[in-house]
């Protein structure tokens, strides 16, 4: 089988040869094109249909070479977006997103810069997003008009893995070994080994090949963190998770008293919402805004309300059979996909 493995695997930097992987995917693959620059919620949007000149360590704004950059093909409007690329939080180098906007707002005045920043995770992202928009350039350049400049924070893992798992060539080899090589060598601290989280990932796994069957049409995908596994709908307007969470000894990072005998004791927490990063119309907008208005949505029996970060969320705490637990991860997510598939404007397919 072919893979990435010598680029991923030698001495050279695996954060530049992310880069290169990510830059080859925006040149050649125009659905991943247009799906990533998706992304960003610009007025006019990104047109990803078009060839884009895209470059890897782009040096030309004199203030350090940016990871990959892309120049739109035309006038209407000039626009310059650029990527810097982290693969650990570690790595990132305070301020620097901040140093190569303002070094691309010098040399193209003229032009609309939209950045973004691409770590392991959004949060890594934060602090470098609210530095672009602290300084006074950005605040006069952008301010939600047209053409206005804008910066985005991406993961890795949330954001560019499920857009190319949903290619529709995901299974070549350069995509699939691509992303792959990435994400292991995404910096996490490695969970040790433990026997009840292989329960609670089996579990989860066998759901997620339920749903390929169970929801046609509809790709879901694995997310995984210390204190949860969870079944993933990535892409359309409104994202679905359905979470099993369970406590962590946070010195040992073991599971605490979740596998009792045949059954599990966890709890399994289903939410949606909209795609913060994604750009959204506003009839998109006007419709999730008045289904939150709603309060508490009954879907099935089940009452879902709004969190603070304006989704809506059900909470079951469970003690049940492994099998139980599976079949009902497989149920809420068909449940909330069924309730949104109702709604043409909160459409959740890809």
């Amino acid at each position: 089988m072919r893979t990435l493995k010598h680029f991923f695997g030698g001495a050279q930097s695996k954060e530049q040869t992310a880069s290169a992987y990510l830059a080859t995917l925006l040149d050649f693959d125009p659905v991943f094109r247009s799906r990533f620059l998706a992304l960003a919620a610009v007025e006019p949007r990104l047109d990803g249909s078009l060839d884009w000149a895209v470059r890897v360590e782009d040096s030309r704004m004199n203030t350090g070479a940016v990871d990959v950059t892309l120049e739109w093909p035309r006038e209407d409007p000039a626009t310059f977006v650029m990527i810097e690329n982290k693969l650990a939080a570690s790595a990132k180098d305070v301020g620097q997103l901040r140093k190569y906007y303002l070094g691309a707002v010098n040399a193209w005045p003229g032009r609309r810069i939209v950045g973004f920043y691409l770590a392991p995770s959004r949060g890594v992202a934060a602090s470098e997003i609210k530095e672009v928009k602290g300084t006074e350039e950005y605040r006069a350049r952008s301010g939600g008009r047209p053409n206005a400049d804008e910066v985005f924070p991406l993961g890795w893992e949330s954001d560019v893995a499920p857009i190319v798992r949903g290619l529709p060539s995901a299974d070549d080899w350069f995509e699939a070994s691509g992303i792959d090589g990435v994400l292991k060598a995404i910096a996490h601290p490695p969970l040790p080994p433990d026997e009840q989280r292989d329960v609670i990932r089996d579990i989860v796994n066998r759901a997620l090949d339920d749903l390929a069957d169970a929801v046609p049409g509809v790709t879901f995908i694995p997310w995984r963190s210390a204190g949860q596994e969870a079944v993933y709908k990535p892409g359309g307007m409104v994202t679905i998770f359905v979470t099993v969470a369970f406590p962590v000894d946070e010195e040992v990072r073991l599971l605490g008293d979740v596998v009792v005998d045949d059954n599990v004791r966890v709890t399994l927490v289903t939410h949606f919402g909209l795609r913060t990063a994604a750009a959204k119309p506003p009839e998109v907008v006007q419709a999730w805004k008045a289904l939150l208005r709603e309060r508490r949505i009954d879907i099935s029996g089940m009452e879902f309300e709004p969190t603070p970060k304006r989704r809506l969320q059900f909470v079951d705490e469970v003690e049940v059979s492994r099998a139980a637990l599976q079949a009902l991860i497989v149920e809420r997510a068909k449940q909330v996909t069924a309730f949104l598939g109702a709604r043409p404007q909160l459409r959740a397919f890809d």
